[in-house]
């Protein structure tokens, strides 16, 4: 009775000084110029934002992918950087760098590149809306064991994602890559069958999955259908052997150019160790990249092999695609997709199980965690400011899945 009185009374003083501020001319004018003041900042901010990121799609990553591609095509060299700028200025882009593509990638795009820029472009975006309600489909039905279809309010969850707005926007890669662990997932051990060549494409990125695609390795091994990877390892190296004969020198170049990637300040939690061990005025550090890897990969190794337990493709998915972002040497905002794993591992249960103290805590972090980096990104932040995005989802994880994990 006390805490119910005590509420009324909250209330009470809430409205009454709702009332006499509602009648106080310049109050009640000040508030209204504010509210309004601020939405037309931050929709100027968003539509800007926005604007940029559209301008990206034809202009940014995606077009530096399809000049590549062609320029294989062509038989240049598609890891010379100043061959590579000349064909980006004459189609109005600019490249920053080299192209850090493995070089076995770029054969494996051709299906889509090899079209007319704009074309490209569309087809990749189709793909990837496909590739999302593809993987949100599969999960669904082996968490929930139904076939029933997405629902609009899952579809809109994973659509309201920043990493997957900005992934769409800017044609990058991250939304294959979460499929591709998605797809091994939930897909039995068989040479026969698309998933070797799935192996491959998941090399695209392999930082952004390592964690999960060691388990993977540790999996087979104690399988014994290291056959599967082998496949993997053996058509990644004819598509190499292509790539040289094509465009001779291509393997040296990438490997010269790949060294800069040391310097970049990632949105991964490592990035605030470098900047944590930067002495005054000296450059950042790039000596802490490889410690949040070792650490990742040593954590995962132990937590297979105690007490002789096995990996489970589906039931690890979550943690370990997690895990392997939080570390990453180096990633962006829009590499962000690959945490959708894991939020929708949460998200999900809000419909088929009950609703826990934990499993609404869980929500709750990733909901005002989205929010948060949606404000960051609107307010034009570096994208090293926002590495704490994958630490908040591995902790709304682990509230949620404690017990989970520790059978």
């Amino acid at each position: 009775m006390k805490r119910c009185a005590i509420l009324a009374l909250i209330v009470i003083g809430l409205v009454i000084t709702a009332t006499l501020l509602s009648h106080v001319a310049p109050i009640e004018q000040w508030i209204e110029q504010w509210i309004e003041q601020w939405l037309e900042q931050w929709f100027e901010q968003w539509f800007k934002q926005w604007q940029r990121s559209c301008r990206g799609l034809f202009k940014n990553d995606f077009s530096t992918y399809w000049i590549l591609v062609n320029a294989w095509l062509d038989g240049a060299n598609p890891y010379d950087f100043e061959v590579m700028k000349a064909r980006a200025e004459s189609l109005g882009c600019t490249l920053t760098g080299p192209n850090y593509l493995l070089p076995f990638i770029l054969p494996l795009l051709v299906p889509i590149m090899a079209w007319s820029l704009n074309a490209s472009a569309l087809l990749w975006f189709i793909l990837n809306l496909i590739m999302l309600m593809s993987l949100s489909k599969r999960l669904k039905e082996r968490w929930e064991d139904t076939s029933q279809p997405n629902s609009p309010l899952r579809i809109v969850l994973i659509l309201l994602s920043p990493g997957t707005l900005a992934c769409l926007a800017y044609g990058q890669f991250a939304i294959l890559c979460a499929w591709t662990m998605v797809f091994a997932a939930t897909t039995s051990l068989k040479v026969i069958s698309p998933l070797p060549i799935t192996l491959t494409i998941a090399a695209i990125k392999p930082h952004v999955g390592y964690v999960y695609w060691l388990g993977f390795l540790v999996d087979c091994l104690r399988s014994r259908r290291l056959l599967v990877c082998l496949v993997a390892m053996l058509l990644a190296l004819i598509l190499t052997f292509i790539i040289e004969t094509n465009s001779p020198g291509s393997i040296l170049a990438w490997r010269t150019g790949i060294h800069s990637a040391r310097t970049w300040l990632g949105a991964t939690p490592v990035s605030y160790l470098r900047l944590l061990v930067q002495k005054p005025g000296a450059p950042v550090p790039s000596w802490p990249l490889i410690v949040g890897p070792i650490a990742a990969s040593t954590y995962a190794i132990w937590y297979l092999l105690r007490r002789g337990r096995s990996f489970d493709k589906l039931r690890h998915l979550p943690l370990f695609s997690t895990l392997s972002v939080c570390s990453s040497p180096y990633l962006w905002c829009l590499d962000f997709p690959i945490l959708l794993i894991a939020e929708i591992s949460i998200l999900i249960r809000l419909s088929s199980a009950p609703h826990t103290r934990s499993l609404i805590a869980s929500s709750s972090i990733i909901v005002v965690a989205r929010l948060a980096l949606i404000t960051q990104i609107l307010s034009g932040v570096a994208d090293y400011r926002t590495g704490w995005y994958p630490a908040a989802i591995l902790l709304a994880l682990v509230i949620h899945n404690n017990r989970y994990y520790s059978e």
